[in-house]
């Protein structure tokens, strides 16, 4: 019952008081729905360039996701006709063949017809070719994307805009090295201006995980520009999605990136990243990034740190607490070390908080119940440290104490510090040095 009522308690103070962990719930569709694997050799590795790995789920949807439209239907830009072909030709010259076979009369199905035939699209692609009215003009652009077999999958989308009844190469968007070609994602009006943005992903991977650049595209009247500030392709793992929690037709976007695929980074938590709607510059300006809840009990020692150094130091103290008695919570490879350790460190940063809070009394009377509870157990050594700060602290309040302790850690760094980092959680996870054990 005692932990259950604790348990309840650190709840509604980090909903109240700590912004650092949520878990998204997001009201609006995932831009996303099922993903599709883009390569066909089981091994992930594409044959023509071994060296680069593609994503196993890039975010592409099913073609009744992809365009979402809110303007009156569109009509198209030049009437089919009788046309010819796209001859043959250099990859680097088929931007300018592709325009002239559209003004020749050719249908967007006509030419996905073409780019898949001749071994121009990405592997599994579903849709090369899309039409959408991309300027709010009444009229049907054609969004293309193209494969350079010789350095597959890397290619360009290109944007084909209708400027008095013929199309215009208006925008191409090229791939990085072992980035794979520019894929539409969604287009939709995500501003609420009439105008549809296009949301464009380049996909890669590396040996364990997959990233994706994530691009928002918006028509400016004379050209396309990126309207999403800061990157999405350094988050490992992502999973994006478009919200519209304040129901204004405004969306935000949410991208969380949900780890590396390797056991060696250890336990992780999700990142998660928001951009925002600033109507005053027009882009969708990044405005946080959190870390969602774990259920990892090292993690929870690295709420309970946070929690320190941002001054919260009953919040802190609850959480350490929750570090030692939390049943519930989950270890990494050895369950008793790690959660004696890491309870261990626990014990000395309730009893650092305590005295922070200026219960003096109680952090003495804590000291005394960890001196038992250790005594004669290898975590004995963090009752030494709580000794030493307390005698700091006595002497010069809390930068004494942090003082004493900072010189106790740098000198049994093996017993103290290694427990609590990489070493035992892999690389994913921080590791510490002496002064970041106190505050």
């Amino acid at each position: 019952m005692r932990l259950l009522t604790l348990l309840t308690l650190i709840a509604l103070l980090v909903v109240g008081c700590s912004p650092e962990t949520y878990a998204p719930t997001s009201k609006s569709p995932p831009i996303t729905e099922e993903p599709v694997q883009q390569p066909t050799i089981p091994s992930e590795v594409v044959a023509e360039t071994p060296t680069l790995v593609l994503a196993t789920d890039t975010l592409t949807p099913a073609v009744e996701n992809i365009v979402d439209t809110p303007t009156p239907p569109t009509s198209v830009c030049v009437l089919p006709s009788t046309h010819a072909p796209p001859e043959e030709t250099f990859y680097e010259d088929y931007p300018h063949a592709i325009l002239d076979f559209l003004n020749a009369g050719a249908t967007p199905g006509e030419l996905a017809e073409v780019l898949t035939s001749r071994e121009m699209t990405l592997d599994d692609q579903q849709l090369p070719v899309i039409s959408a009215d991309l300027n709010a003009d009444g009229l049907d652009e054609v969004i293309v994307t193209i494969v350079n077999r010789k350095v597959y999958p890397q290619g360009h989308l290109l944007i084909y805009i209708c400027q008095e009844g013929s199309f215009l190469l208006a925008h191409v968007e090229p791939s990085d090295a072992a980035v794979s070609a520019p894929q539409v994602n969604r287009i939709l009006d995500m501003n609420a201006d009439g105008q549809n943005e296009l949301i464009i992903i380049k996909s890669s991977r590396d040996a364990q995980t997959y990233f994706h650049d994530i691009q928002i595209l918006s028509w400016t009247g004379s050209i396309f520009e990126s309207k999403l500030q800061g990157s999405t392709k350094n988050l490992p793992s992502p999973a994006a999605n478009l919200t519209d929690y304040d129901r204004d037709d405004i969306y935000e976007l949410e991208v969380v990136g949900t780890g590396v695929q390797s056991v060696g980074a250890g336990p992780q938590r999700n990142i998660i990243r928001l951009w925002e709607y600033d109507r005053d510059t027009g882009y969708w300006v990044f405005t946080s990034e959190i870390l969602a809840a774990s259920d990892y009990r090292v993690h929870v020692l690295h709420d309970a740190d946070a929690a320190m150094g941002r001054g919260e130091y009953l919040i802190a103290s609850l959480l350490y607490q929750q570090v030692m008695e939390d049943e519930s919570l989950s270890d990494w490879m050895d369950p008793f070390l790690e959660r004696a350790n890491l309870s261990a460190y626990a014990y000395f940063k309730r009893v650092v908080a305590t005295a922070f809070l200026g219960d003096s009394e109680g952090a003495t009377t804590l000291y005394g119940q960890m001196s038992l509870e250790l005594e004669g157990t290898s975590q004995y050594i963090f009752v030494e440290m709580t000794l030493s700060f307390l005698g700091g602290f006595a002497v010069d309040g809390q930068e004494g104490g942090c003082a004493a302790a900072h010189e106790f850690a740098a000198l049994n760094e093996e017993a103290i510090l290694m427990p609590l980092g990489s070493a035992v959680y892999g690389y994913s996870n921080p590791d510490y040095a002496p002064e970041d054990i106190c505050p």
